[in-house]
Formats: structure tokens, sequence, C-alpha cells
């Protein structure tokens, strides 16, 4: 029996991912794979985020995904978990710790859901993105969520070009229910596809996976504007529909690029930080960073 947990992080393709397991969830199962995405562990009886806002406290809910979690692990002999929001939400209080920390909470939160799976030993994978453009990303999905409206109040008191991923790595892959931490770069999603199938599930069921186009076109930089624009003004005004009426007028496209609301700066300090990351990554006990093929090994 073989437990993977693919935590993600949250905008770095992970939905995308979860989507072509979904369409093959069946075809993997009758090869002996299980495969439990988000569609089953946010309803029903419990979801998993009500077990995890309180571990050992959420009564039925726990043991409904208790139950659920190690039925699926006595039915088949390999099973792959993948739920972004195990690391927390992106949320400011969930995403952002003190002195540069991401996902303050995350291994208390994934090592409940290796309780709730039976305390088995597990594999976790971990996507990993430029720190800059992985605060954009979840700051516009705070503002999908009409749970935000200006960038300066989610990174206030941030230091976004300092985020720690290899901090983060170096947590889960220090815990004992942990066998290791295998990490990639967002940004090489592509080009490391194939080998992140191969690794979750197994080289065989690899090509079974589909690759569907992406379908999140996101947010114009135009459209934030209009939409802080409108949300200053007009404080009674739905956020929900502001934004709707926001991307609907202006669309992303070649005219209209994605959302930049960081300072050039902060840009280039966030990337030269980032490939200082990676190397610390590389040199973690426990953890496996995938490379594409022309990359280069890590000195050392």
């Amino acid at each position: 029996m073989t437990v993977r947990i693919h935590v993600g992080a949250h905008k770095t393709a992970t939905t995308h991912l979860q989507s072509a397991l979904r369409e093959v969830r069946a075809d993997l199962a009758r090869a002996g794979m299980g495969y439990i995405g988000p569609g089953r562990l946010r309803g029903g009886n419990g979801s998993l985020e009500q077990c995890l806002r309180q571990p050992g406290r959420a009564g039925a809910a726990s043991r409904a995904v208790g139950e659920s979690l190690r039925a699926a692990r006595a039915q088949f002999g390999d099973l792959l978990l993948s739920e972004e929001n195990i690391l927390g939400g992106t949320r400011r209080s969930h995403i952002f710790g003190p002195e540069g920390m991401l996902y303050p909470r995350a291994v208390e939160r994934l090592r409940y859901v290796i309780t709730l799976l039976g305390r088995p030993r597990a594999s976790v994978f971990l996507s990993v993105r430029d720190p800059a453009s992985f605060v954009v990303s979840a700051f516009h999905q705070q503002v999908l969520s009409a749970r935000e409206v200006l960038i300066e109040d989610y990174v206030r008191d941030v230091p976004v070009a300092a985020l720690g991923w290899a901090e983060l790595a170096g947590r889960i892959a220090a815990m004992p229910s942990v066998t290791r931490v295998i990490v990639w770069r967002y940004e090489d999603y592509r080009a490391l596809r194939p080998e992140i199938c191969a690794r979750m599930l197994r080289p065989e069921l690899a090509g079974l996976v589909p690759d569907p186009a992406p379908n999140n076109t996101g947010m114009s930089q135009a459209a934030y504007e209009l939409y802080t624009k409108r949300a200053l003004e007009d404080i009674e005004a739905p956020l929900k529909d502001l934004v709707k009426e926001a991307m609907r007028a202006l669309p992303r496209g070649p005219d209209r690029p994605g959302l930049r609301l960081l300072d050039d700066e902060t840009y280039a300090r966030s990337a030269a930080h980032y490939a200082a990351e990676i190397e610390r990554i590389a040199q973690i006990p426990g953890v496996e960073l995938l490379r594409p093929p022309s990359s280069p090994a890590p000195a050392g």
C-alpha cells in the first residue's frame, strides 16, 4: 500500500491536474489506483475543511471523512489524495505567517489528514511558484471570492519578495510520517507534467491522464482597476457583482494583459530570491526536486 498526498500549493496548476485525474478516475481504479480529489473532500456528510479547522474536535465530520479515507485505503493498493486546502486557504491569515513563513498551519493540518487516513507513511507532492506571481494570483482568488479589494491590504507587513518555500518544504519533510517530499516549480509544470503524473500514479498509468486545455483566463489589470474604483466609490454594492461586471466589461486578452499589481523592484527581488530558494530546496534531506531535462543540477 502506497499513499501519496498532493498538497498543491494553490495557484500552481493544481486544478488543471485535478481535472485531468478526475476524468480517468474509473480507469485508475480498475488498475488498483485510487484517486480522491476535491470533489469528494469538500462535500457530503462532512468536508475535510470542517475537520481541519479544529483537528480532533470536528465530531461527526471527522468520523465521516476518516471512514471514507480509510475505506479507500482498504480498497486500493495505491492511493492518491489531492487537495490544496490541506495547506490552508488563500486568505491572508491562512497563507502568511511570521517572518516570511508560508502556510503556517500546514504541518498541523497535514498531520491530521494522515491521522484520518489511519496514520500511513506517505509521500507528499508540492508545487512552488515565484513568490510575487504566487501572491498576486492568490490575491486574485480572494478578489473573485469577494473577500479582498486592495492588494496593499492583502500584503501589508508581508515580505512578498522573500517568502519561504524552502522553509515550508523542510517543515513537511521533517514530519515522521512523511517518507519524502517531491517538489517542482510551477513554471516547469508543462515540461514536467508526464513525470509528475508518473510519480503521483505509477509509470504505466501516467499515459492515461489527459491534458485538458486551461480554462482559467483570470482578470485583466484594467478590470481590476475598474473593480477597485467602483468598490471604493460604492461601498454598498456587492463585491461579487462588481467583480463580474468589471471582468465582463474588460476581459483579459491580447490588448488587456493580466494582473501586475506589484512594483518592478519587488518582482525583480522575488525572482532572485526564488532562484536561491530552489537551490535550497534541492539540498533539504528527504526532498526531491524535479527539474526539466535541460535544467542544470544543483552544485554540490
